[in-house]
Formats: C-alpha cells, structure tokens, sequence
C-alpha cells in the first residue's frame, strides 16, 4: 500500500544519506541523526546496525578507509 512505499523511500533515502554525512567526519554524529529526522543518536544507531551491518562510528571509520575519491 501507499503508507508501506512511503516508509520504504523514506529509509532508502535517509539510508543514502546517513552514508554520505558519515563519509564526512566535520559532521558530529548528533548531526546526522538530527539531519536524518531522528530524535536521538541510539535511533541511527539501531538504523546503521539494520543497514550496514555496523555503528554509526563504525561505518564512518569504515568509508574512511574503503570509499576513497577517485
């Protein structure tokens, strides 16, 4: 249904989003729960684990090291 497709772009986009703010260590970890409509850090958190396998530091640690410009 309509609510189900909605709920479904909104986490692919935020998804998408949280890696790109986590690509950038000048965002604090608050920001990009902030900016990614999340009350609180332990809701990305939760996010992270479910979409990458790993913490919100974690995976910033982990672009850092494997996602490197071109």
């Amino acid at each position: 249904d309509a609510g189900a497709t909605f709920e479904r772009l909104r986490d692919e986009i935020r998804r998408d989003m949280a890696e790109l703010h986590l690509s950038d260590a000048r965002v604090s970890l608050s920001e990009v729960a902030s900016v990614l409509g999340y009350g609180n850090q332990s809701a990305l958190a939760r996010s992270c684990a479910r979409w990458f396998g790993r913490s919100p530091k974690a995976m910033r640690d982990h672009l850092r090291h494997h996602d490197r410009p071109r």
